[in-house]
């Protein structure tokens, strides 16, 4: 389900030109960072035993959650009023 928020979310702010360089560091980000935060969570669950991963990363996204969703809410009104021929 994120997956087709973000991708849908992105279609309809970015412009054409740019959507594919967006996608680049979208996925660039996304895929870079999954070795370190797997890295990470072997740390907390040595550190906190292996339920504590779980625990960390939910208040991690929740927290995520709470900083994007001002962004999110403000980029869905935005682009509403623009006609969607002018994309193209």
């Amino acid at each position: 389900m994120w997956n087709i928020v973000t991708v849908s979310l992105r279609q309809r702010i970015v412009p054409a030109p740019l959507l594919g360089r967006v996608n680049s560091v979208y996925r660039m980000l996304g895929w870079g960072l999954m070795p370190v935060g797997a890295l990470a969570g072997g740390f907390v669950a040595h550190a906190a035993g292996l339920r504590a991963p779980y625990v960390v990363a939910g208040i991690l996204c929740a927290l995520s959650m709470l900083v994007a969703l001002p962004l999110l809410l403000s980029a869905d009104r935005d682009p509403a009023d623009r006609d969607p021929a002018d994309r193209d």
